[in-house]
């Protein structure tokens, strides 16, 4: 074959710029209406192979017919298996990519109630240089977003080109065995709208869609917090720290019984922030602050002048009607109503004169 490939059929210039087959408008977004993804691929990521022994990349097995474009030649099938990067290839990310930082930095009056969450613009971002296949709805991120009391970490410098270093003890971080429950996408309209979740996750509707990781340590009021966007495979934290080797294990783990407390670790740092919460105010704090008090007799009560009812009905003579009981007699069942006692007085019952339609 003979030429170059910029002439054949179906070619892209960038593989990752294929366009989406419906196109974003602003005027079809319906606010209020989201959906949220277990994890999102793209690109060569979305056919990847788990890695195989101890490496610590995953893999992509490519196929397809070479065709000679004068046609001298039958189709040749190629087969090659492409290596992709992997957590421990990475020591930082471009900070364009987060949109958003929850609570906002150096906030002081965070409501403790909410959870920690930083946003990126891509939606696949969290699961970008994760080295494993999903395993249903399950897919670990590469990524963890910690967050740890101020008095109880330093951050260090690093060497150039190192991201800078989180030192901690582990009983300020959470478990990493469910931090895929803890990052989503996000895109904006249910799962069966009219556009395709392909096209909604893709660059063209890139207004509409982002990914999120949480953090799911409950905060406490009126706390310093410094909330960390760290790695969480060993071979990333490892390669951050500017240190060899590392496997795909996680990055650290903690012990059920939290006997691993003051166990000290350094982590590096891809992105931080601070802030600080508020005293116990949120709106479910203060709702249960609420106490009832006995209404007045006049609350949900209004007295009604019938004595000119209009209509054509007669006006009515005013009569002193008084309180009563009935009376726990039996009655016959010839009979529809229940004989009455001689009314009299309920005890303090008041007298009222009223006028009865």
């Amino acid at each position: 074959m003979s030429g170059s490939l910029a002439f054949s059929k179906n070619f892209v210039a960038d593989a990752f710029k294929v366009g989406a087959t419906t196109f974003y408008k602003p005027e079809d977004i319906v606010l209020g209406e989201y959906a949220f993804l277990p994890w999102v691929r793209t690109g060569l990521a979305a056919a990847i192979q788990s890695p195989a022994g101890a490496d610590l990349r995953g893999v992509v097995v490519v196929t397809a017919d070479l065709v000679a474009s004068d046609g001298s030649q039958p189709a040749a099938p190629v087969e090659k298996t492409l290596i992709l990067r992997g957590p421990g290839d990475v020591v930082g990310i471009d900070p364009s990519q987060i949109i958003r930082r929850e609570p906002n930095a150096n906030i002081v009056n965070a409501e403790e109630t909410f959870l920690a969450h930083i946003e990126f613009d891509r939606p696949e971002l969290p699961w970008l240089f994760s080295p494993f296949a999903p395993t249903g709805d399950t897919l670990q991120p590469w990524l963890a977003l910690v967050v740890c009391k101020a008095d109880k970490v330093v951050l260090l410098p690093s060497a150039p080109g190192r991201p800078i270093q989180l030192a901690t003890t582990l009983g300020e971080l959470q478990p990493l065995s469910d931090a895929a429950s803890w990052a989503h996408a996000q895109v904006i309209g249910r799962t069966t709208a009219k556009t395709p979740l392909a096209d909604r996750l893709s660059d063209d509707h890139a207004p509409a869609n982002l990914s999120r990781i949480l953090c799911p340590r409950k905060l406490e009021p009126q706390t310093d917090y410094i909330a960390c966007l760290v790695p969480a495979f060993d071979c990333g934290a490892r390669t951050g720290l500017g240190q060899s080797g590392g496997t795909l294990e996680l990055a650290w783990k903690r012990a059920p019984d939290n006997s691993d407390a003051a166990t000290q670790i350094i982590l590096p740092v891809y992105d931080s922030w601070t802030f600080s919460t508020a005293p116990a105010g949120d709106f479910k704090t203060l709702a249960e602050k609420l106490e009832g008090i006995a209404a007045p007799w006049t609350i949900g009560r209004r007295i009604v002048d019938t004595s000119r009812p209009e209509g054509g009905f007669r006006p009515w003579r005013p009569v002193r009607k008084a309180l009563f009981k009935y009376s726990n007699a039996p009655w016959s069942h010839h009979s529809h109503h229940p004989p009455m006692a001689r009314p009299r007085p309920a005890p303090g019952a008041r007298h009222d004169v009223m006028t009865c339609a």
